[in-house]
């Protein structure tokens, strides 16, 4: 019996540990906690805010850097960089920005994969006073042109193959160019080493006070209509949306009690694109809020994440399910020691139930969680973790600690637990609005700060969101969003196509994969593979539809014409369900 008892109170079973994290989470938030709560004015609305750390990015820079100084930052092949060594180069960067004209709230550009100097640049900016304007680094020439000349952007910092499709564009367009990684520097472009001695031979620039609810970061995200929308992030939003992680941190670790003593130092492995909020929020950012080693992923590889984690014991993985099931599913997965991992967390499609058993066989201690947000939510609107996400698989989680969330009817009428409707959002992480486009900002955002997110949702007695489905005309394949429009109009400028529709459809691998339905011109003649290569020619990879279906007659449309793409989906799973589809 003293056995018992003494097992009982160090090794707490995972529904006593969770009671104590849900009752440490209000704790924490109350005055004189690591994660106080008050409340702040935004935009003529009256949020919930957390007092406690960093309020802008400029003062998460200085935090980072005083807190965690020679703890390792960054970890790429055979580079190792100290939190230290992060912000000198970005010093260096952020004085050789300046001396290329950028002044305080001018728009930079960031175009590359995960390197070190990615990071870099995005803290330079932060330093130099820039907006930053993180861009997917999938996107083709006519794309990128179309981010560039968007934002206004004054300078890009791209890599070798990005900075290619737009370097003879540049001049044109009025913005300077600074190349990382590359064998040959383009004419009218700077390399990043030569960057760095300007910014050595510069005044050294300090800090900024900047305005918490003045902009920092232009992202942008597939929409409904043809071109993406620029998402005005403030330094705010970003803030709140990463002591949101903070939050949850603090509430293990009060949890736990004695036990959070022996949590090793935290490491995290980066494998999701930076141009992503999930990359920049819940990876990036949050590492330099907790002092979290990051090691970086190239490219995404299970094998190679796999030896990651063990080599450098990593603590926390963020990503979406995909990667999960690829890591605990691989062949090699017993060769490897997974034990380190504390938190694994998935996004962008739900974490299927039979992926934790798998997980927890690799990784006890291993905490799995997955979230919902958007990039107009700055990442982080609900969390599900531990035991809440093991028993409510289905659920997002709840509202973190600063935000509300309620479902309506399409009356605009709040609808009562269980039923459900159109997920709304409000809080302090909610963004400033659409860049440059008033109309489409006015369309999502309701009274008192309230935004519309698109998605269907119902609540249930306990707060806990699920998602049902969509109402916005997107797929979201393996974490990235697709605009349908964007597909259809790229397939549309084929002479062959006479109507077409995009829509997405199950995948367990993926969440979605993209479906492209179309109906020929009279007399005119593709295939599939035919249309797939010419839509190739003008969006990204990730954007070319997987399945293209001809069909013999005209698609459905409605009352007033429109091509229904509900229905034309509802006909293709009808003669290819999912199970079919998969095989082909």
């Amino acid at each position: 019996m003293l056995k018992n008892f003494v097992k009982a109170v160090l090794f707490p079973s995972p529904e006593v540990l969770q009671e104590r994290i849900n009752k440490a989470s209000g704790e924490v938030c109350k005055p004189g906690g690591p994660c106080e709560i008050g409340q702040v004015e935004v935009r003529g609305n009256k949020y919930r805010n957390f007092m406690v750390g960093p309020q802008t990015l400029p003062e998460l820079l200085k935090f980072s850097n005083e807190s965690f100084g020679t703890r390792e930052c960054i970890v790429y092949q055979n580079e190792r960089l100290t939190f230290k060594d992060v912000y000198a180069k970005a010093e260096l960067m952020a004085g050789a920005l300046v001396e290329m004209g950028l002044k305080p709230g001018d728009r930079v550009g960031i175009c590359s994969r995960n390197y070190p100097e990615w990071i870099i640049a995005f803290c330079a900016i932060i330093h130099a006073g820039g907006v930053i304007v993180p861009m997917n680094s999938w996107w083709q020439g006519r794309e990128l042109e179309y981010g560039i000349s968007h934002s206004g952007m004054k300078i890009i910092i791209a890599d070798e193959p990005r900075m290619k499709h737009v370097a003879d564009r540049l001049p044109s367009l009025g913005v300077k160019g600074i190349v990382l990684r590359a064998k040959k520097t383009p004419e009218g472009i700077i390399s990043w080493k030569h960057a760095l001695k300007i910014g050595s031979k510069a005044p050294r620039v300090k800090l900024p006070t900047v305005d918490p609810d003045s902009d920092a970061v232009i992202m942008y995200t597939s929409g409904t209509t043809g071109n993406p929308k620029g998402v005005r992030q403030t330094h705010r939003g970003v803030c709140q949306a990463i002591l949101a992680i903070n939050h949850v941190e603090q509430s293990l670790r009060a949890g736990m009690g004695y036990l959070a003593a022996f949590i090793p130092l935290p490491c995290q492995l980066l494998a999701v694109p930076l141009f992503h909020v999930t990359g920049t929020h819940a990876v990036l950012l949050a590492g330099l809020l907790l002092g979290r080693k990051t090691v970086i992923m190239h490219k995404w590889d299970p094998k190679e994440a796999l030896v990651s984690i063990e080599k450098e014991k990593a603590t926390h993985f963020t990503g979406v399910p995909t990667m999960i099931l690829e890591i605990t599913g691989h062949k090699d997965a017993k060769k490897h020691d997974l034990s380190s991992l504390l938190v694994c967390t998935g996004g962008g499609a739900p974490m299927p139930p039979a992926l934790f058993p798998k997980l927890l066989d690799k990784a006890p201690s291993c905490q799995p969680g997955q979230g919902y947000g958007m990039t107009e939510t700055n990442a982080i609107t609900t969390i599900n973790t531990g035991l809440n996400q093991m028993t409510r698989p289905k659920s997002c989680g709840k509202a973190q600690p600063v935000c509300d969330v309620r479902v309506i009817n399409e009356e605009g009428n709040v609808l009562p637990t269980g039923k459900p409707g159109e997920l709304c959002v409000r809080g302090p992480t909610v963004m400033a609005g659409y860049y440059k486009d008033d109309e489409a900002t006015k369309k999502v955002f309701l009274e008192d700060g309230w935004m519309l997110t698109g998605d269907m949702a119902e609540i249930d007695e306990d707060g806990f969101v699920y998602i049902v489905d969509r109402l916005k005309e997107l797929v979201i394949r393996g974490g990235e969003n697709i605009s349908c429009a964007e597909v259809e109009a790229a397939a549309y400028e084929h002479s062959a196509v006479a109507e077409c529709a995009a829509f997405g459809v199950p995948d367990e691998r993926l969440g979605e994969e993209l479906t492209l339905a179309v109906f020929l011109k009279d007399g005119e003649n593709v295939d599939e593979e035919g249309l797939r290569k010419f839509i190739a020619e003008r969006l990204a990879h990730y954007k070319v539809p997987r399945f293209v279906h001809i069909r013999e007659e005209s698609l459905p449309r409605g009352p007033t014409g429109k091509v229904m793409r509900r229905i034309a989906k509802q006909q293709y799973l009808a003669k290819n369900p999912p199970h079919i589809q998969a095989k082909m």
